[in-house]
């Protein structure tokens, strides 16, 4: 276990910085919106507001930005760079290398989506924004899961295949449809049913910010997570990595 711990603080270590100024910048750029707020007149509540800002636009692709990214290169970066063999070869059992590899992406997604959280409960008076505690987790819950969906397909691809280039732009394509099915389908009527199997559905669909969570759609991402996150062990330690 200590092992894996240690492997864990690596891979987290490694990517401090872009980790660092991806937080930074996520939390710039809410108190930079909520400072604006109240000479905004399209939107009638604060929390119709940060629906469509936050947790409607630069929240969700910061936080998918960094998940996908991590979750491909926390073993396929790592393999291409030809170091997986001399990991692979340690005392260290497969599945724990996979767990901390997985684990690196998730708490990656946590740290942004933490960021986001705390200036909104921090900056929002500076708004007169007055979000329950309660409903801004709640929101906050729902994007660290829409993160985490799309670091464990990329890591998933990246742990069956080892190629990260791959993770990254199946896995991009996956979400970019997602939302389009999201969003498009509903314009018309033979199509609208089609949202549901979109990934974007069960986290924009209840407006958890506004109405909490809705246990349908946090088992629905859990269960695609789990999948994916166990395919990805699963297939990582089949594989032949000495070559």
């Amino acid at each position: 276990m200590t092992a894996t711990v240690s492997l864990l603080r690596h891979l987290i270590l490694e990517r401090r910085r872009i980790l660092g100024w991806t937080a930074l910048g996520a939390a710039a750029t809410t108190l930079l919106q909520i400072v604006l707020y109240p000479s905004v007149l399209d939107f009638s509540s604060p929390e119709g507001f940060l629906q469509a800002e936050s947790f409607g636009t630069y929240g969700p692709l910061l936080v998918l930005l960094v998940t996908i990214s991590i979750g491909a290169s926390s073993l396929a970066g790592t393999e291409h760079a030809g170091f997986m063999h001399l990991i692979a070869t340690s005392p260290i059992p497969r599945y724990r290398i996979a767990a901390a590899a997985f684990l690196a992406m998730a708490l990656s997604g946590l740290i942004i989506t933490s960021a986001i959280w705390l200036a909104i409960f921090l900056a929002g008076p500076l708004g007169n924004i007055d979000i329950a505690p309660s409903r801004l987790t709640a929101a906050s819950t729902s994007l660290l899961l829409l993160g985490l969906a799309g670091g464990a397909l990329s890591f998933g691809i990246g742990a069956v295949t080892g190629k990260r280039g791959l993770a990254v732009g199946v896995t991009s394509g996956v979400f970019l449809l997602s939302f389009l099915t999201y969003r498009l389908f509903p314009r018309a009527d033979s199509l609208e049913a089609g949202r549901y199997v979109s990934l974007w559905y069960p986290y924009a669909e209840n407006t958890p910010l506004e109405n909490g969570l809705r246990f349908s759609h946090v088992i629905g991402l859990v269960a695609f997570i789990a999948v994916c996150a166990l395919g990805g062990v699963v297939g990582f330690g089949r594989r032949d990595l000495r070559a």
